[in-house]
């Protein structure tokens, strides 16, 4: 990903990168830890129901642990995410790590699709747009890109399903079919879900994309390009795409990041059995080591995504490769 990797400006600024890593993740997990444990309720009380004696109460939190001090628990769980052990369910046992992979499959696949439909819509639009900024077609694209970014990912969701499900049947409105089992089950079930939140950041990222290709529009080897015979839309590609790309790439890091989040949202709608699903059922159980895990895993993955973004400036501007490494003008 960077070039020049062996070099030691580049493997300090990795090693620099991770370090930041690891302190967030650190800082993030006793935030969920003491988050997730002041929720009202007790899950206990919860397994055993309210007309459970006290005495029951007390010998079921014993045996869960919940009797230790906060403090104890929170280090417990910490060496075991060390060690990629998330924790046991409160309801079933099972491992958390365990429960998790199927869902998290899920809401991989609906991001990373998601977030692919979303590039596929919002490149070529937002080059047109800034291409024809001045034209009925542009100004139309960039309409409906601003109409698109008002509306939410449920309701898009909510519209798709009445047209393509209820009105047309042309798809199935909700459920998962697994990719092993039925590949194209799969592929009909997962195909609205993935177009509503490709429409929804495709058109917040057109946005960026249109700004970004006017402003390198107006620069001088744009300029130059253009003398010599260019035309303007094969000037902004072939010789704007890679200064575009640093505001794009922030865009869409940060629409990665929010994308498992909204996940959460979709999935409700589609009812898919991902890791939206599994959290909502764990918050109404009462089942914490399953809340604080998927709330982890979650806040892992957007952590991990904002370091990859940016040593990816890195890889993209030179000009930050010189700088970084000392070589440069500062």
């Amino acid at each position: 990903m960077l070039p020049l990797l062996g070099e030691t400006g580049r493997l300090r600024l990795v090693l620099g990168r991770v370090a930041v890593l690891v302190a967030s993740l650190l800082a993030a997990s006793a935030i969920v830890f003491w988050l997730v444990n002041a929720l009202p309720g007790d899950v206990a009380q919860v397994m055993l129901g309210n007309s459970s004696d006290p005495a029951s109460v007390a010998e079921l939190r014993a045996r869960l642990g919940l009797d230790r001090p906060l403090l104890v628990r929170y280090g417990d769980w910490l060496a075991g995410l060390a060690t990629g052990d998330l924790g046991h369910s409160a309801f079933t046992g099972e491992a958390v790590g365990g429960l998790v992979a199927r869902p998290l499959t899920v809401t991989f696949w609906l991001v990373a699709l998601g977030t692919l439909g979303s590039l596929v819509v919002a490149v070529p639009a937002g080059l047109w747009a800034a291409h024809r900024r001045r034209h009925w077609d542009g100004f139309a694209v960039n309409a409906l890109s601003q109409v698109g970014m008002a509306v939410p990912a449920f309701l898009a969701g909510i519209a798709l399903v009445l047209l393509f499900a209820v009105n047309l049947r042309w798809l199935p409105a909700n459920g998962y079919v697994s990719f092993g089992s039925d590949p194209a089950g799969w592929f009909r079930t997962m195909l609205l879900p993935v177009v509503s939140i490709s429409v929804i950041q495709g058109a917040a990222l057109t946005r960026y994309v249109r700004s970004a290709f006017v402003e390198v529009g107006t620069s001088d080897h744009i300029r130059t390009a253009r003398s010599i015979g260019w035309g303007r839309l094969s000037a902004l590609w072939r010789h704007g795409r890679r200064e575009a790309s640093l505001q794009v790439v922030t865009v869409l890091g940060l629409q990665v990041a929010a994308g498992f989040a909204g996940a959460i949202v979709v999935e409700q709608v589609f009812v898919l059995p991902g890791l939206g699903s599994m959290l909502m059922n764990a918050v109404a159980s009462r089942d914490l080591m399953v809340v604080q895990s998927v709330v982890m895993v979650l806040v892992a993955i957007v952590l991990v995504v904002m370091a990859l973004l940016d040593l990816s400036y890195v890889a993209l501007d030179p000009r930050l490769r010189t700088r970084r490494d000392g070589r440069g003008g500062q």
